[in-house]
């Protein structure tokens, strides 16, 4: 017997048993009222009662399932009836706000109800964010999971017990920690007896220990397969990251606007040094306030500029934007802290994400000294890994002691990945996920690069400039997947990974020295530049290498479902994809050619930029980047939602009130709620979104005129 003949005999039997019996009970309504007439006043009150409730009782359940079943007569198909469909169905049904009208305010339509997890609402501010959250909160049962399942699995865990765990921190943990500085060539808050270049510093920290809280360097020698006839070796130089940059400046901001900066100070000292003598006056500590404040705000401003300029150059003319930061100094310390194979000669490139954030650090670096700049990145480090000796600090930093607590795990659960992000996703994509899901999500993903391309060959794109624009996307690479390798291979690439420790600094360090030790394997080269699986931003365009990263943790709720509907996948992880696919060929993207070459203005053909011009600058200046990000990829996202391709999700409707049209925009706007904010951010404004796509008005059936159907609308493809 299929499911659906099950569905029926299951629903005649509950016709057959409850209707029959709820008929009886209302036939026997006099024998009830003669019998009442002899019982108490409160007796009868109480049956009463509980006649109601039971009837009520089984008049729902009568309901629920006869919802599901087809009525005569009727050509609507049944409903998905999966756990992933009905948990989104009731989500839908009792947190949409029914009162607004989506024809008049989508956002508040879907958003009102919308909260971010307790305690957390200044780091997961977003619906996106959300995922991270729930990430951290299960990490601890996550990690006890791996460890019962591969001896790999210990290590991490091993990390993140002691890390959480409540200790005093000794002599030997304090010392331990300032021989690590002194190893990096940090000192704080003095300066060591001779002070090394802060650039070599800088290099070294962002080289060896992916410490990437100024910017990114990765080293790219020319061996891929897209790239065999380029013999020079690059530089790649990218913005730090944004997550560890914008959770450091909000602790900072905190800090001051609590006149709380000098206490701050002083407790990191104590953690590091006791009771002893503080070298510097309090002259010195605001000044070193000052400048902090200075750094962090020029590294956020020039991180979050739009429209970026990308930058390809031979390293004999980096020095040319980077103020008193010479060319030569640069070849010199990049030599100095480069990975053996990698040997750098001038003719060798520099490929810069974006050069006016080349030169804000050499602005920085022009500005002050070495001495000044160390003690700033010394000062850095400490306080972003305070939490190893002591976690009082935070206590100034997060809002007092009880609130500090909840953010305990985040911060642990950050060093954990630090040392092991690849082992991270390996493990998440062995336990949580299942072939089905892979071969799920590669198959929307090829549906929706299928409809990207479909629409850049029927666009208005000159012939030129549609050679070009597909080349790019179909030469595009995605960094979903770990490595898929044995296990025993995975394991030999940690085996110098301690699996304990007599204390937390000692697991941590030894863990970040191994990790710099450990030899090329196929396992390191196959993960290299894996995005964090701790990050508010799930999807990252890397503009320099044409491929898409993705932290492996997206894969969930309330973005992924694995047994949803095709408009529970398109509007969720669909969209996602086809917004970070679209910046190929937003105003950045359109620097770079598919061969990984930078070109002056764009590599479109001159007839063509006009039109780009008129249509990413409908929506008025400084949305330009906004109008191909989102607007271009809701209209791939909903086509590849339209095509009838094969992807294995249910065609089935998850609600009668409910299209499945309706459930893509709703699924859509739900990963762009956020807590308000003081400045507008168009990247989780769904109503501006939405009011440019004639789908959602046809969907949700709004007049022309209204406030989600304008008049006129902007696009891109259509």
């Amino acid at each position: 017997m299929d499911r659906t003949s099950c569905y029926r005999e299951v629903l005649r039997g509950l016709a057959n048993t409850i209707f029959p019996c709820l008929m009886m009970m209302v036939q026997s309504n006099m024998i009830l009222e003669s019998w009442l007439q002899k019982m108490t006043w409160l007796k009868k009150r109480v049956f009463l009662f509980v006649f109601v409730v039971v009837l009520g009782l089984l008049l729902t359940i009568a309901w629920f399932f006869s919802r599901d079943k087809v009525r005569a007569g009727s050509e609507k198909a049944l409903l998905c009836l999966t756990d992933d469909c009905r948990e989104y169905a009731l989500y839908l049904d009792f947190r949409r706000n029914l009162s607004v009208d989506p024809c008049n305010d989508f956002y508040t339509h879907v958003c009102s109800s919308w909260q971010p997890p307790y305690g957390y609402d200044q780091i997961a501010s977003t619906a996106m964010a959300e995922i991270m959250i729930k990430w951290i909160r299960s990490f601890a049962e996550f990690l006890d999971q791996a460890a019962s399942t591969s001896d790999v699995g210990k290590k991490p865990q091993a990390l993140f017990e002691a890390c959480v765990a409540d200790r005093s921190t000794d002599f030997s943990d304090v010392k331990r920690f300032r021989g690590f500085l002194s190893e990096l060539n940090l000192s704080w808050p003095e300066q060591p007896p001779v002070v090394p270049s802060a650039l070599g510093v800088l290099i070294d920290l962002a080289l060896n220990w992916h410490d990437t809280f100024w910017l990114t360097l990765r080293v790219d020698a020319g061996n891929d397969s897209q790239t065999e006839k380029r013999r020079r070796k690059r530089l790649l130089i990218t913005p730090g990251s944004e997550d560890t940059l914008a959770f450091f400046a909000r602790n900072h901001f905190h800090v001051l606007k609590h006149n709380a900066y000098m206490d701050y100070w002083k407790m990191h000292f104590k953690a590091l040094y006791g009771n002893q003598t503080i070298p510097l006056t309090e002259k010195d500590i605001f000044e070193s306030c000052s400048l902090q404040t200075m750094v962090v705000n020029l590294l956020l401003d020039a991180m979050k500029r739009k429209t970026k300029v990308p930058l390809l150059i031979p390293l004999s003319r980096i020095g040319d934007y980077t103020g008193r930061l010479n060319s030569s100094l640069w070849l010199d310390q990049l030599n100095s802290h480069a990975n053996e194979r990698f040997s750098f000669t001038s003719e060798d490139e520099a490929f810069v994400e974006d050069h006016y954030y080349l030169e804000a650090i050499g602005e920085l670096f022009t500005k002050y000294d070495d001495e000044v700049l160390l003690r700033q990145m010394s000062w850095e480090f400490v306080q972003t890994h305070i939490v190893v000796l002591d976690k009082a600090p935070l206590e100034i930093a997060l809002w007092g002691e009880v609130h500090a607590a909840r953010y305990i795990p985040l911060y642990c659960a950050m060093y954990v990945e630090d040392v092991y992000r690849p082992l991270l996703a390996y493990l998440y994509s062995t336990s949580r996920l299942t072939y089905r899901d892979r071969l799920l999500v590669n198959t929307g993903l090829e549906s929706v690069v299928r409809q990207v391309t479909r629409k850049v060959k029927t666009s208005w794109f000159s012939e030129p400039s549609k050679a070009t624009a597909l080349q790019k996307y179909t030469s595009m690479r995605f960094r979903l997947w770990p490595p898929d390798l044995p296990q025993e291979e995975v394991e030999r690439f940690y085996r110098c990974f301690p699996n304990s420790g007599r204390s937390f600094v000692q697991i941590w360090i030894e863990g970040h020295e191994c990790m710099r030790r450990v030899p090329d394997t196929p396992f390191q080269e196959s993960s290299r530049g894996m995005h964090s699986v701790i990050s508010s931003r799930s999807f990252i365009y890397d503009y320099l290498s044409n491929s898409i990263d993705v932290a492996i943790t997206t894969f969930s709720r309330p973005v992924y479902y694995s047994y949803g509907t095709r408009a529970m996948f398109y509007g969720g992880v669909g969209f996602l994809f086809a917004s970070q696919i679209m910046k190929a060929q937003d105003p950045t993207g359109l620097y770079i050619t598919a061969n990984e070459s930078v070109v002056e203005g764009s590599w479109m053909a001159p007839y063509d930029s006009d039109e780009f011009q008129n249509r990413v600058q409908c929506l008025g200046n400084g949305t330009e980047d906004y109008l191909v990000s989102h607007v271009a990829a809701l209209e791939v996202a909903y086509s590849a939602f339209a095509a009838g391709d094969d992807i294995d999700y249910s065609r089935r409707p998850i609600s009668r009130n409910l299209t499945e049209a309706q459930v893509f925009f709703l699924m859509l706007c739900h990963a762009m709620c956020h807590v308000a904010r003081p400045v507008r951010d168009l990247s989780t404004d769904c109503n501006m979104l939405l009011k440019n796509s004639p789908h959602f008005s046809e969907a949700f059936h709004c007049a022309r005129g209204s406030p989600m159907n304008p008049e006129r609308k902007c696009g891109f493809f259509e």
